[in-house]
């Protein structure tokens, strides 16, 4: 179940990170144009990936906590170590890089005159 789950988190957050490539490939190309090396927008990808999973992996945490203490007050024993924790947050930065990598390949594979038109 749990590796479905990582499919499953790593196919949308991929295709939420193409969406936005793909939204600003004419910004892609005009800095391109202007000189920026297609690796320095590759890490740009690669940035706003690991943010966006940095920002998952936060609010994922506090909702946790949020259902934690509601767990806690009628008493439903629940079983969550920091262990489980750590591992969650390495799965989440592992998802989020490989999500960029796949983002910054549809932007290094993409023409910057034709998006310039």
């Amino acid at each position: 179940m749990a590796i479905i789950v990582c499919l499953v988190g790593s196919v949308v957050t991929s295709q939420s990170l193409k969406a936005v490539v793909a939204g600003s490939a004419r910004e892609y190309a005009v800095l391109n144009a202007l000189g920026v090396s297609r690796g320095a927008l590759g890490r740009v990808v690669v940035e706003q990936a690991c943010w966006i999973g940095g920002l998952g992996f936060v609010l994922a945490a506090l909702a946790s906590a949020v259902l934690l203490s509601i767990a806690a007050a009628y008493r439903v024993p629940v079983a969550l170590n920091l262990a489980a924790v750590l591992a969650c947050a390495v799965l989440v930065a592992v998802l989020s890089l490989l999500s960029g990598l796949g983002a910054m390949r549809s932007l290094l594979r993409a023409d910057p005159a034709t998006l310039l038109r």
